[in-house]
């Protein structure tokens, strides 16, 4: 696949999540592949390698990725996405109410890895101390 195909599959990636609605997390797992791995700086307590689609949705859908903010608060700026033929970096600013009714804003990089049209590997980089602190602590 080319970067403009890359770009499309990440678009869609974001529009779905970004829409924090029941079962959004779970159709954007529907689009990457079996075996995806999705990396978290170490230094979080989820943080590592979540390898498969099911670990991948346990990390995202459970207490430790979206669903820690409050429905429909999220708001996502991306600044830019830069592709090729494999990979897609994304660079954005996130904007949120935590579950605890605190505001949260964290600035992100993603690096998408993508195979046949779908996500393969993601690496998620962000100011961990931050997040702890807000979400966790």
């Amino acid at each position: 696949m080319g970067a403009e195909e890359n770009l499309q599959v990440v678009r869609t990636y974001f529009a779905t999540v970004g829409r924090a609605e029941e079962g959004a997390v779970q159709r954007a797992i529907a689009e990457m592949t079996d075996d995806v791995v999705w990396h978290i700086p170490k230094s979080l307590p989820n943080g590592g390698a979540h390898e498969g689609r099911d670990a991948v949705l346990a990390m995202l859908d459970a207490n430790d990725g979206v669903s820690l903010y409050q429905p429909g608060s999220m708001d996502v700026q991306v600044a830019t996405m830069i592709a090729d033929d494999e990979h897609v970096v994304v660079p954005l600013h996130l904007r949120a109410i935590t579950g605890r009714g605190e505001p949260y804003e964290n600035d992100y990089v993603f690096i998408f890895r993508i195979r046949d049209g779908r996500i393969a590997e993601v690496w998620e980089n962000l100011d961990t101390l931050y997040l702890h602190t807000k979400l966790h602590a």
